[in-house]
């Protein structure tokens, strides 16, 4: 989306915020080229393996960067290297991922006029919901990309329920999505949205997508209209956004599609200086 004259050199910066042992590691994926379309925050899915964050940078981080994006991205605390999984339950995802996007917006100066995106995969696209509903950064987030987006009982998100069978016992109630409440909370979100679901996705029922598309079209405040699309991959299941290069190459040509039609981008791309943090690594594309 950028024309550069230079070969790109994609740097990977870490922030650590939160208390001792258990900082949180935020990762920002940037080009060299000073000219920059938009922030991306990514939120995962409901992966187990430790420091996932290196398999969200080396498939999604580093491609959005070269496209033009500040993408950040992050480790839950229950997929640090140290972390025992069974520890931390939805809720703690949600907390998480709500003291990633304060960290951000406290430096919102540092970005200037770029526009703050939520992309969230599966479980993600569930918090992605939530924290782009709270009345706190409903204002802040301009657009939200729900890709395969799950929808849980409102009762996983209790603090005290964990990772684990009492979970997995909640989620596999019988009209699970009946008993949840994130398709009216949906409707409070203000920003664009794009949903991404698969015709053969064998985890997320094929409804859920559609109940989020169809919320977030009818938002409650009739001054949040906005742009909302969805778009359906005929040929894929839920699982292979991340190594499926394929499957990755539409998401993007559809993602790109819809920030050129929400016209939510700047028409101008942006000059942000150096970002700041530790430097741990260099990428030339």
């Amino acid at each position: 989306m950028l024309a550069h004259s230079k070969k790109l050199r994609i740097n990977c910066l870490e922030n650590r915020i939160g208390p001792g042992s258990k900082e949180i590691s935020i990762y920002t994926a940037y080009c060299n080229s000073p000219d920059h379309l938009g922030r991306i925050l990514i939120i995962y899915g409901g992966t187990t393996e430790k420091n996932f964050s290196h398999t969200v940078r080396f498939f999604w981080a580093e491609h959005l960067a070269r496209l033009g994006f500040v993408v950040h991205f992050f480790d839950f605390r229950s997929n640090l290297g140290d972390s025992k999984f069974s520890d931390y339950g939805l809720y703690d995802r949600l907390q998480d991922s709500k003291a990633v996007i304060d960290y951000l917006l406290s430096k919102q100066a540092l970005f200037k006029h770029l526009p703050l995106s939520l992309m969230g995969l599966g479980m993600g696209g569930h918090l992605a919901v939530l924290v782009a509903s709270d009345y706190e950064y409903r204002e802040q987030v301009k657009n939200l990309i729900l890709i395969v987006p799950a929808a849980y009982n409102d009762k996983a998100l209790s603090p005290n329920v964990k990772f684990g069978s009492e979970f997995s016992k909640i989620i596999r109630t019988r009209d699970d999505r009946r008993l949840s409440t994130i398709f009216s909370r949906s409707r409070r979100i203000k920003a664009n949205c794009l949903v991404v679901a698969c015709k053969k996705d064998e985890i997320v029922p094929s409804e859920i997508p559609w109940l989020y598309f169809l919320h977030l079209a009818q938002p409650r405040d009739s001054a949040a209209r906005s742009y909302k699309r969805i778009c359906e991959l005929n040929d894929y299941g839920h699982h292979g956004n991340y190594d499926d290069s394929e499957k990755r190459g539409l998401i993007v040509q559809h993602l790109l599609g819809f920030f050129k039609n929400s016209k939510s981008l700047p028409s101008r791309p942006s000059r942000v200086p150096v970002c700041r943090g530790v430097l741990i690594n260099k990428v030339t594309a």
